[in-house]
This record gives structure tokens, sequence and C-alpha cells, in this order.
């Protein structure tokens, strides 16, 4: 009877696989690279946020803080050594990514943390000085695919991003 039993689930479990039972409700990865003009950021926290001006709902950088911020946090995960970062569980939707370096290391969003997100490069001239950044984008994550490549090339610290989206 046991034997009977198992042979069912797993007869089930193969079934629902092939449906893309599991795929569905358990969500998708959504990975990329985060880096500063080419050199890899290690230590950068990546964040899934459900539009570009949620950045203003943030100000803690501590990982739970952000886990409890539901309606606006779709998923947290911190770079390696090398700049990469995976984001499980990613519910189907449209999302901005955003990611942060706690340059001062105080877990708090500051005027000092370096700030970058997955959009369009751009680049600007100020005081004679070239800068690159992002404009921020959304892309979309569709049920039972994985995301990759949702990068970040550029970091600006977040006060020179502040004054670039206020003109």
């Amino acid at each position: 009877m046991k034997k009977v039993f198992v042979i069912g689930v797993i007869s089930l479990m193969l079934i629902f696989a092939g449906c893309g039972f599991f795929k569905t409700n358990l969500g998708v990865n959504v990975s990329g690279n985060v880096s500063n003009n080419g050199a890899a950021t290690s230590g950068a926290i990546t964040i899934l946020l459900n539009s570009k001006d949620a950045i203003k709902d943030i100000s803690s950088l501590n990982v739970d803080d952000l886990a409890s911020l539901t309606s606006i946090v779709k998923g947290v995960a911190q770079t390696n050594g090398t700049g990469d970062y995976s984001i499980p569980l990613v519910q189907e939707g449209t999302y901005v990514l955003i990611a942060i370096y706690d340059e001062n290391g105080n877990s708090a969003l500051d005027s000092l943390d370096e700030i970058g997100w997955y959009g369009t490069d751009s680049t600007i001239v100020r005081d004679s000085v070239t800068i690159h950044f992002t404009i921020p984008d959304t892309f979309n994550v569709q049920s039972g695919v994985n995301r990759s490549g949702v990068n970040v090339n550029y970091l600006i610290t977040k006060a020179l991003y502040d004054s670039l989206t206020t003109k």
C-alpha cells in the first residue's frame, strides 16, 4: 500500500511539473551583474521594485527591513565577489531593479551611497566632467521563464542622482 501511495505522489508531481505548475507558483530567478564603469561591484544590494518612484520609500538597507516592504519590494539579493546576483521566486510582472552600494556601511540609504539602475545607459557633462549613469527602465518577468542579463553598469552617488532627477 505504501509503495502505491509513493508512486501516486511521484506521478502527480511529474504531471504538475510537466504543466508548469511549480514554475508558475514558485516564481523564477532574475539575475544579472552590477558593475561601475566595468569594475565589478561586490556587496551591492539589488532590489526589485514595483516602480522607480518606490525608492523614496526606502530608508534602511537591512535585508529584513527591505523584505518587510512587500507593497514595493518584490525581491532582494546581494552581489557576490564578481558583482553577480540572483533574486529567486520572482512572480510574473513588471519591475525596476536598483543596485545600492552602502558606501559608509551604516545600513541606511543616504546621500553618500552609490546607486544604479537597470535601464538605458547615458552620459552628461557637468562642470567639464563626463558622468555615466543609467536612466531607470522597467522590464517584464514571465511565468516559467528565468530572466537573466538584468545588469547595472554605472553607479552614482544618491546625492547626484537626486540632483539629476529634480531637474
